[in-house]
């Protein structure tokens, strides 16, 4: 299944899983998000890391009792 594939089936797909966890399972030292502040910080964060931040807070928003389909404002 491609990455296109995955995305344009909009009724079952989920960020976190189909991509994020899809890309650190195959790359996962691959740099997904570059950022940096107006104080010259930079900051690269692979897709590994994005994938551990991802179950974190989900398993955080679990225990707060945040089941699949609630709204959550971030």
């Amino acid at each position: 299944m491609t990455e296109s594939s995955i995305i344009n089936n909009a009724q079952s797909f989920n960020f976190a899983y189909d991509l994020v966890d899809a890309k650190a399972a195959l790359c996962p030292e691959k740099i997904a998000i570059k950022w940096s502040n107006n104080l010259g910080v930079n900051l690269d964060i692979s897709f590994d890391e994005l994938r551990h931040h991802s179950d974190t807070s989900a398993w955080y928003f679990r225990k707060l009792g945040v089941k699949a389909g609630d709204k959550v404002i971030i």
